[in-house]
Parts: structure tokens; C-alpha cells; sequence
């Protein structure tokens, strides 16, 4: 009622949806409103008919905030997140001021889970919220044709790809969410660019480092703790692991009797998310016990992702084969040299070895 035009017919895309096969009717689409007390936007579509009124779309804009409504939808990842509720208020909140908020971390450290959730929460907050993963993206200057294919942007000869990403994204509320921004971070200037265009734009960047923009807020996220003792089973790391396990094992539980096992393989894995999921999947073949023993070689025996995983997903030398590949050859050097530790090293230590 509160858009209605006179000697108009106006309908919601939810109407539309159920007449739009109909031969004898034709439409003019409006654009995408926020209606009041209504926790999504809507498309307002006028029908068009001889002695009907097709009001134009600058019409309807006095009437109500024109929402931006994208084509695309974040990944449907079902299931809990472990251990990240601080972490994921906190991106949370400063998603709602700061235009460029980057999570760090190893691979595997559950970057994209986090993200993820918090795109989730943040759809109420947001005119759209894009999903964007750069994992098969390895060339900087392929980054803002990606973002424009994403957000459905037309290529055109009279403009740059980034002036038409600018011009489309304008003043609506958009939280970007750009994963695996490692190995393209030449392109972070970029960024810096729509950032500074578009006021209300916000970025959410994963990427195993910072992409060293003003104004950019790092977030590095830790593996999960791991049980102090035999007797903690109520840590992150054990819950990922027996939520994990179940999922191939549906009768797996963590029990007294193999708490010491459980423990020993989270502490062996230090906490981290993706190397856990594959210990889990052992767990459909081993005892508990029995992968204790085997734990050592972490890099023989995880290699049981699940095939529609990255690739450098499934095995957890395909992981630290993807960091080590991302180095330059004086950090590879740097990387092999501190080899020598046994477990962490100051600084000094490592400038005196290495």
C-alpha cells in the first residue's frame, strides 16, 4: 500500500514469481525496496497493460530506501562453527565501521568458516552480501574482472572494470566478502580504490596476511584450544573432532576410555580446524587409540578430504604445500632454516640461527 501509484497494479517479486508464466501478462520491474517492518528487501513490479499506469522508478523512490538486490548468495555451509563465537562478534562489530576488515591466519585455521558466519549474521544489516572466493584467481589483474562477474557488472569499452564496479555498487550497503586473498595480494590497491568510492561499501578479506591498506583493521584468529589435561574434553578442538567424526562414524563418542587418545590427537594437531576434520575421517576405520599411535606423521596419514574439497584441502601436505608455494625464495630459505626448532623460537633465536 505504501508504494501504490494510482490507475497502477503493483505486486511484490513474491506475487510475480507465482504469475510471471502467465502469456498474457507482461511486467515492469521497479527496482528492490525496504518495506516497513519487513526483515528483507523486495522487488516492486508494476503490471504493464493497456489503461495502467507504469509509474516511472524515480517515483517510487520518494516513498521508500531503494534496496540493492544481487543474484548471488552465500555458500550453504550447514552445520556449527567451533570455538569462534568471540572472534565472530567481534569481525561483527567492526564490519558496522570500518570499511576494510581482513582475517589472517595459516591455511587451514578456518578463515572461510569465519567469514562465512559472519556473512550470515550480517543479511539483516546489509542492502546484499557477496560471497566472492578468489581460490582459483593467481593473476592481481584478474581480481576486479572476478568482483565484476560476481556483482553481474557489464563490461563496457567507455569505462574501466573498476569505475563500472564504483558506479554499480554506489551508495548502498554491501559487505563484500573476498576469500583466499593471499596469492593476489598485488591487487590490494585496488581495493583501496572502491573503498574510497564507495563510502558503504565494506570489505571482509580472508588472507594468510594483511593487505597493509589504510584504515584496514587485522584480525588474526588462532587454532582451538586443546585440552590441558585427559580429563578436559570440553574444549573446541575435541567438539570439531567428535562433530567430525560422527559424520563418518555415526556411533563415535568421546568416553573415559579413549578421552587420553582424543587429547593426545588434538594437542598432536595443535587445534587446527582442517587437520582435525582429516584425523576425523580416520576415525571411521581406527580407534581412537590407534590413530594416537599413527598421529606423528600427520602429513602421511591425513589424506582423506573429501573430494569436493579444494584441493589443497584434502591432504594436510597439500595445505603447507600451498603456503610454501606462496613464499618467495628468500622466505622459502627462512622457512627451511628454522626448521631446526623443535617447537617456537623467539626472535632472537631465530636471527642468530637462521
Amino acid at each position: 500500500e505504501s508504494f501504490a501509484v494510482p490507475g497502477a497494479v503493483m505486486l511484490s517479486d513474491a506475487i510475480h514469481d507465482q504469475v510471471k508464466n502467465q502469456a498474457d501478462l507482461s511486467f515492469v520491474d521497479l527496482g528492490a525496496y525496504r518495506l516497513k517492518n519487513v526483515g528483507r528487501p523486495y522487488r516492486i513490479l508494476a503490471v504493464d497493460a493497456p489503461g495502467l499506469v507504469v509509474p516511472p522508478a524515480g517515483l517510487l523512490e520518494g516513498k521508500g530506501d531503494r534496496a540493492l538486490l544481487l543474484p548471488v548468495t552465500l555458500p550453504d555451509r550447514s552445520g556449527s562453527v567451533f570455538g569462534r563465537d568471540d572472534e565472530r562478534t567481534r569481525v561483527g562489530g567492526l564490519l558496522e565501521t570500518q570499511g576494510l576488515v581482513t582475517v589472517t591466519g595459516p591455511g587451514g585455521i578456518g578463515k572461510t568458516t569465519l567469514a562465512l558466519a559472519v556473512g550470515r549474521d550480517a543479511i539483516s544489516r546489509f542492502d546484499a552480501v557477496v560471497f566472492l572466493s578468489l581460490a582459483a584467481v593467481d593473476d592481481p589483474a584478474a581480481v576486479l574482472p572476478a568482483i565484476a562477474d560476481t556483482l553481474e557488472v557489464k563490461e563496457s569499452d567507455e569505462r574501466e572494470v573498476s569505475e563500472g564496479i564504483i558506479s554499480f555498487l554506489g551508495d548502498h550497503r554491501v559487505l563484500l566478502i573476498l576469500d583466499n586473498f593471499e596469492q593476489v595480494s598485488d591487487a590490494a590497491s585496488r581495493l583501496g580504490e572502491i573503498l574510497a568510492a564507495c563510502r558503504r561499501t565494506h570489505l571482509l578479506v580472508t588472507s594468510r596476511g594483511p593487505l597493509h591498506l589504510k584504515r584496514e583493521v587485522v584480525v588474526p584468529i588462532s587454532p582451538l584450544p586443546v585440552p590441558a589435561t585427559v580429563d578436559d574434553m570440553s574444549g573446541a578442538a575435541v567438539a570439531l573432532l567428535a562433530d567430525a567424526a560422527r559424520r563418518v562414524n555415526a556411533d563415535f563418542a568421546v568416553t573415559p576410555e579413549n578421552a587420553p587418545a582424543v587429547a593426545t590427537i588434538c594437542r598432536a594437531l595443535d587445534g587446527l580446524p582442517l587437520a582435525l576434520e582429516l584425523a576425523a575421517a580416520r576415525l571411521r576405520l581406527l580407534k581412537p587409540a590407534a590413530l594416537a599411535e599413527r598421529i606423528g606423521d600427520a602429513l602421511g596419514i591425513l589424506t582423506t578430504g573429501p573430494r569436493d574439497a579444494a584441493e589443497r584441502h584434502r591432504t594436510l601436505r597439500g595445505a603447507v604445500e600451498w603456503s610454501h608455494s606462496l613464499l618467495g625464495e628468500a622466505d622459502k630459505t627462512l622457512f627451511r632454516r628454522m626448521g631446526v626448532f623443535a617447537s617456537s623460537a623467539s626472535l632472537e633465536s631465530i636471527e642468530q640461527v637462521c
